[in-house]
């Protein structure tokens, strides 16, 4: 696998998205004459929070979200908290509510109508030489292959229960206990069930926006072996999918690519390595829609995949199965 990189500076650019946030925010009626900058920051990050969680459509867990929104955002849900019922009555309402709101921050910097970015902590997060590469041994304890060393001979209904029961002490453990049962059982759920419709199923769970792909991925970045129980099943499980026959039909050759903000001892260890092999130890996901990998950082890799020998494609093209098929993933 060849890397190359491109050293673009988007100061300018997340400067001007974090401003435009701010105007296009006080254009809505709530918060007109809002002088409270802090306000707008907090309603942000808790409505960009809101939309996250509708892809579980757990009611509980969203109207306790939408109790948390802050300033004029939470008046304007107070004033209408009465005409919502049940989540269906609040979704639409408060979807239709902000379009423009969203809207306005597309054009605010300059992109297309039709544009979706990628999610930050999915597809930018820097990968460090230090930490985030290994030299490929058969005998290195990596976590997924120490978890499989120790783990040799369980049943996919035992796989699928163990993936189950560390995903819920993790999600306790991280405050997250409503998300972390729902994932749980839609795991259990595949009990007896085909291999193809596990594999498509595991890959969806991990597309979503949840606590579950950031920790899986610091976990196998840091090679965090106090986790081994609790989500080397699950990580084997996501692995496992990479060459399975299930996926033949989606396997990529071509051009993939990787934004990041990395710093100049980072970016000379990766100039470093050119001409050796080395693998990044996390599931990193990668676009294939270049412009969308550049709007944020200092560097994109450009990551030429070519068809495997062993696997016929040495990379899977998951839009079809993710909850946010735009990402290109």
């Amino acid at each position: 696998m060849s890397f190359m990189q491109e050293m673009e500076s988007n100061s300018m650019e997340t400067q001007q998205l974090h401003s435009s946030q701010k105007e296009a925010i006080k254009k809505i009626t709530e918060f007109l004459g809002e002088s409270n900058e802090t306000d707008i920051d907090e309603w942000l990050v808790d409505l960009n929070n809101l939309f996250s969680i509708m892809k579980f459509k757990d009611e509980t867990t969203i109207l306790e979200t939408m109790g948390k929104l802050t300033g004029s955002a939470l008046r304007w849900y107070q004033e209408n908290l009465r005409s919502f019922t049940n989540w269906n009555d609040a979704e639409k309402p408060l979807r239709d509510r902000f379009k423009e709101f969203t809207s306005d921050i597309k054009r605010c910097v300059g992109l297309s109508s039709d544009y979706i970015g990628l999610r930050p902590e999915r597809f930018y997060i820097p990968q460090k030489l230090v930490k985030s590469f290994s030299d490929w041994k058969s005998n290195d304890r990596r976590f997924i292959n120490e978890w499989q060393r120790q783990n040799r001979g369980l049943s996919m209904n035992e796989l699928l229960e163990q993936a189950a029961d560390g995903i819920i002490k993790e999600g306790i453990q991280l405050c997250e206990p409503i998300e972390a049962k729902w994932i749980a059982d839609e795991l259990l759920l595949l009990k007896n069930k085909s291999n193809e419709e596990i594999e498509k199923r595991v890959v969806s769970i991990y597309t979503r926006e949840s606590f579950l792909y950031r920790l899986v991925n610091a976990t196998l970045r840091e090679n965090d072996l106090s986790k081994l129980y609790n989500l080397g099943a699950f990580c084997w499980l996501l692995f496992h999918c990479d060459c399975s026959s299930t996926f033949l039909s989606l396997g990529y050759a071509g051009k993939l690519y990787r934004g990041a903000q990395l710093d100049k001892d980072t970016i000379e260890s990766y100039r470093q390595a050119i001409g050796l092999v080395k693998t990044w130890d996390a599931f990193s996901s990668t676009s294939k829609n270049r412009k969308k990998a550049e709007t944020f950082g200092n560097t994109l890799f450009i990551i030429s995949l070519a068809k495997s020998a062993k696997y016929r494609y040495s990379g899977m093209d998951i839009s079809s199965l993710s909850l946010y098929p735009d990402e290109e993933e």
